[in-house]
């Protein structure tokens, strides 16, 4: 991107990069290990008339440092990667490098509500799906660099001197503010930085629930007919306890070599027996299975592990959604109990048929997921129109192919396609009336063998009533290993 010596560029949100310099003179490249760059957005002023001059224009290849910096994260992430994804399970972080994490979650969420539908369940079961505002530009980069250091001491040399760099962001009026939190969505290594100072706040939420039922502040809760024993509990979190300042002594890479001998854990990673809770991530989505009587519990230790001043993270009250799996009498007969007017201030109370939404996945029954897939056919047909404008038939199949068919709700028949049996055929519709236009004559015998793979002569554009069980079946398979 050509600049000349007499323009001025300036970064619209800058974050620092010390693999490129702020200019690149023909004659002097001293800058090059001092001055830093920053992202690819810039905003110029006008050009000023200056004298001609024999010297080059100077050049400002922003986009170069940013796509170096991508290219050094990588390799630094993948030659270091068994072990970054070891921890990641360690602490159930589903978002990053594990494939099918989403989908394991929301399935694993529609079995406990089918379960409950089918009376499957002894007792109430809670699920808290907790919700972090703006979470990845929340986190302060000292939280960031710690938690990094302590979990993946390979990694850190590289995210502190990213972080070392001075940073600005600047919005009009405000004008220049330094830039020191948030993990950047932009940035290769965001994902993994974030889901990193996110498994500390794991930590520390199961570290103040279980601390609270040692203190008989909350109940242990048995797994079997036979009630827990507080005082086993109380000695086995004790117990942890000690593990844990034995594995905080030994320095972070002395955990690391022993994780990988010995497969070991942090020990607050560990699930306490009776401890009646467990947690699951995708990057910032958490989502706790739990006992009713523990809710209240829980979201009180949710929120001062995610508010220090460390960490600078905020609950949003409103997207913290609890779901009770209960009759009306049990959640009558409870109320006090389970404080549920006290979570209500907390949080939004929901109950197992109401209309919600988890990683893509729709809850509260049958119903609610038939009505949100009808509104698919209609944004399919939509789109499809828009394909008329390209007037290239082979372009045309190709995207209603590969973007607009049976892939474009892909995830949805994965979770429940034998759900949506009575709706499919409005999307085959769609799909048909565009290989019409493009194949004109094409009879129905055509489309059947449309609809056959490319093996066999076919032009592979499935027929979702075709592929709606067997795709259930497939990612139930897949996530079966998780959920259990």
């Amino acid at each position: 991107f050509p600049v000349t010596n007499n323009q001025r560029a300036h970064h619209t949100h800058t974050q620092s990069d010390p693999l490129l310099p702020t200019q690149l003179d023909s004659d002097d490249d001293s800058d090059l290990d001092t001055d830093v760059a920053d992202e690819t957005h810039l905003t110029m002023d006008p050009p000023q008339p200056t004298a001609q001059t024999s010297d080059p224009p100077a050049v400002r290849p922003i986009q170069v440092g940013e796509w170096l910096r991508k290219v050094i994260t990588r390799r630094v992430m993948d030659a270091d990667k068994p072990a970054i994804t070891r921890k990641l399970l360690q602490s159930r972080q589903w978002g990053i490098g594990v494939s099918g994490g989403a989908e394991a979650i929301a399935i694993t969420h529609l079995l406990i509500e089918d379960m409950w539908k089918r009376g499957k369940f002894t007792k109430p079961t809670a699920i808290i799906q907790v919700d972090q505002k703006n979470c990845f530009g929340q986190l302060e980069h000292t939280c960031i660099d710690e938690a990094i250091q302590q979990d993946h001491p390979t990694i850190a040399p590289l995210t502190l001197w990213k972080h070392a760099q001075q940073a600005e962001v600047i919005q009009g009026p405000i004008g220049r503010t330094p830039h020191t939190r948030g993990a950047q969505q932009g940035d290769v290594a965001g994902s993994f930085e974030a889901s990193a100072a996110l498994a500390e706040q794991a930590r520390e939420t199961r570290a103040h629930l279980h601390q609270a039922q040692a203190n008989q502040q909350a109940p242990w809760i048995s797994n079997s007919t036979a009630p827990p024993n507080p005082q086993d509990n109380t000695q086995a979190w004790n117990i942890t306890k000690q593990h844990r300042t034995q594995w905080i002594q030994h320095t972070p890479n002395e955990r690391r070599q022993y994780m990988t001998q010995q497969n070991a854990h942090d020990p607050y990673d560990l699930i306490h027996p009776q401890g009646g809770m467990v947690d699951l991530w995708l990057m910032d989505d958490q989502t706790i299975i739990c006992d009713p009587t523990l809710i209240n519990t829980i979201i009180d230790a949710v929120d001062p592990a995610c508010t220090t001043p460390t960490s600078g993270g905020i609950r949003n009250r409103l997207k913290t959604h609890v779901i009770i799996y209960a009759t009306a009498d049990q959640l009558q007969n409870h109320a006090q109990t389970w404080h549920l007017d006290e979570i209500r201030t907390k949080a939004t109370l929901n109950s197992p048929t109401d209309h919600l939404k988890t990683l893509g996945a729709t809850l509260g029954g049958q119903n609610h997921r038939i009505d949100d897939f009808q509104k698919r056919p209609k944004i399919m047909q939509a789109m499809h129109y828009k394909l008329t404008t390209l007037n290239d038939p082979a372009v045309e199949l190709k995207l209603a192919k590969h973007c607009l068919g049976a892939s474009k709700v892909q995830h949805l028949l994965r979770m429940y396609g034998s759900q949506l049996h009575p709706t499919l055929t409005q999307a085959d519709h769609t799909i048909d009336t565009t290989l019409t236009r493009i194949a004109t004559g094409i009879t129905d015998t055509g489309r059947q063998q449309a609809a056959l793979g490319l093996h066999v002569g076919g032009l592979g554009l499935r027929r979702l009533p075709d592929i709606a069980t067997a795709a259930e079946l497939a990612a139930k398979l897949t996530a079966r290993p998780k959920v259990k």
